[in-house]
């Protein structure tokens, strides 16, 4: 059976699609691994980031629930790991956060 010119198209965009998910995927995962390969407990403040907290809502057919996600605070610091300089990007309280500015020293 002989394919048509749409059908090939829209088979190689399908392909592409997996592809680019499965990138995606491994590059995040790559990502998580080498970041905590380089734990460390101290260092510079380079960089601080939040991620805002919000409530989830899940609908069933029964009822519905929402769950409160609540917000995060980040600092990447940098600091040596076996003769190494590394960066890890680490969990920190609010008052943390809101204490330390970038430049300054950190230990967790």
């Amino acid at each position: 059976m002989r394919r048509t010119v749409s059908e090939v198209v829209h088979t190689i965009m399908i392909l592409l699609i997996f592809v680019l998910v499965f990138l995606v995927i491994g590059f995040s995962i790559y990502q998580a691994v080498a970041n905590e390969r380089n734990r460390i407990a101290e260092g510079v403040i380079l960089d601080k980031q939040i991620s805002e907290g919000y409530t989830r809502a899940n609908h069933t057919k029964e009822n519905s629930s929402f769950t409160s996600v609540p917000t995060t605070y980040y600092f990447l610091i940098q600091g040596e790991k076996k003769g190494e300089t590394v960066e890890y990007w680490t969990n920190v309280t609010a008052t943390e956060y809101d204490s330390f500015k970038v430049g300054e020293y950190y230990r967790k």
